[in-house]
């Protein structure tokens, strides 16, 4: 099953909505856009990620050299299947350049299956929960797996990147602490 590409934020959106008359903009579907459009603007390549947003319960700590914040679910298919790679690259790059964050989105009658998942893989990695995908959906996020690879002031440097671009792009900016 191939992922629809979702880049979220997109310019004539933005140019329609200020085409659209004051009326329209104002009125409740308007402001509405307006807000998407917003929060998608700000998960733009080059803005800082809204760590604090995700805070909830857990938070998201920065400080490593590179953070992938990878945003998924418990009955995700294609996002299971990337576990095992992501505990190889873990291996090989963790310590103090490199880090991975899941958010899971799962809703309230999946947690347990959320929390049998990251024991399942006893994953090393901060795993937090946004429960019912609130979070994440004000920002747009609503194909899984997304991810975006941060620099250690939050910046985002990539979005969706490919597991095998991301071991490239660690290999090429930090040394291996594990062989």
């Amino acid at each position: 099953m191939k992922k629809q590409k979702n880049d979220g934020y997109k310019i004539i959106n933005e140019n329609a909505f200020d085409n659209l008359s004051p009326k329209i903009r104002k009125s409740k579907l308007g402001l509405q856009f307006s807000k998407d459009i917003t929060a998608a603007k700000q998960l733009l390549v080059g803005n800082v990620f809204p760590t604090e947003q995700f805070n909830n319960p857990s938070k998201i700590i920065l400080g490593e050299k590179y953070t992938l914040v990878d945003f998924w679910f418990s009955y995700c298919g294609p996002c299971i299947a990337q576990i095992p790679k992501y505990l190889e690259i873990n291996k090989k790059y963790s310590g103090k350049d490199f880090q991975i964050v899941q958010i899971s989105t799962d809703v309230t009658k999946n947690v347990d299956n959320w929390k049998r998942i990251v024991k399942k893989y006893d994953l090393p990695w901060q795993s937090l929960l946004d429960e019912n995908a609130k979070i994440s959906t004000a920002f747009n996020i609503n194909v899984f797996p997304t991810n975006f690879l941060l620099d250690s002031q939050g910046k985002i440097l990539k979005r969706d990147i490919s597991q095998d671009d991301l071991e490239i792009f660690l290999g090429a900016n930090i040394k291996k602490v594990n062989n």
